[in-house]
This record gives structure tokens, sequence and C-alpha cells, in this order.
């Protein structure tokens, strides 16, 4: 299964490429897309950008960490615009989108929905056999969101009857 993961935000998304065969995760691609300003030709790049990641990857999954509410609604609204971009994306693709809140990705990832940042940071490099945590951190939070969502499918897959169970 391949999943793509994305921490939206307004000057940085975070992205990552992420296979899981059912017994361990391997990290393909991960990084930002660094926007200088969010204004019209930015959502152009930023569409650009998320299509062109997919039609390379080929994704089964894209997996989004849902906007924490901000007490800024106008960042909010931003964010909220990045996300509808993905959405347009994966529609004309084809591609199942799926969202996790933070809660559920800390507990996903570490084991506790309140994990602190870095606790959630190291899981991630320690789960893909990385030396050191990914930089930037819009960038592990995108491999997190990924991660998330190949544990609950295989999660999901292990309650089934005959299922395969989880194997992180």
């Amino acid at each position: 299964m391949r999943i793509i993961g994305i921490d939206p935000g307004t000057s940085l998304i975070g992205y990552a490429v992420l296979d899981h065969d059912g017994k361990e995760a391997k990290g393909v691609d991960y990084g930002v897309l660094r926007l200088e300003r969010f204004d019209p030709d930015s959502i152009l790049d930023i569409y650009r950008f998320i299509r062109k990641l997919c039609e390379e990857a080929l994704p089964d999954f894209i997996a989004i960490e849902q906007i924490f509410v901000h007490s800024n609604q106008i960042t909010a609204l931003k964010v909220g615009q990045v996300i509808g971009i993905i959405w347009l994306v994966g529609a004309e693709l084809g591609i199942p989108i799926v969202h996790y809140t933070p809660m559920e990705v800390k507990q996903a990832v570490a084991g506790y929905g309140k994990a602190p940042k870095e606790q959630v940071q190291n899981m991630v490099a320690m789960i893909l056999g990385l030396d050191s945590v990914p930089k930037p951190d819009d960038a592990a939070d995108a491999i997190a969101v990924a991660i998330c969502h190949a544990n609950t499918v295989l999660s999901q897959e292990a309650m089934m009857p005959g299922g395969r169970g989880l194997r992180f």
C-alpha cells in the first residue's frame, strides 16, 4: 500500500510518500513545499505540486492531518483552502482521501494521543529506521500522518476474520 501523507499549512506544506507491505513501513520520499506568500499564484503552485506528486507516486490513499482549530480565523480559512486543493486533486485522480486529527496521529505513532511533538518525531525516525528525525517538522508530521493511516488500515484488517494483523 502506498500512502501520501500531507501536513497542510500556509507557508510550509509537509508531504511524505510511504510504502507499507503489511510487515514494515518504508519511507520513499518526504519534504516540504515552501510558499513565499499565500495568494492566487500560490494556490496554483500548490495544485500543480500536489497533482505532480500524486501522478508520480501513484498512491492508494492520501492521508491529511485535520486542521487544529485556530484562534486565527484567517489562518484556518487558508489551511482549509489548501485542503480543498488536495481534495480536488484526489477527486480528479480517483485517489481516496482520509483525514486524521492530531490526537489520532499521535496515538497511532507514539501510542499516546497527547504525546509531545518530539516523541512523535522520534517514533517516526525509529519506525522508518532513520538515523535522525526528518526535518523540517512539517515533513516529519506528514510522515506521521501516513504512518497513522497504514496503522489504521492494518488494525482494521486485523479485526476482520482471517486478518493479517498489525506488524510494525
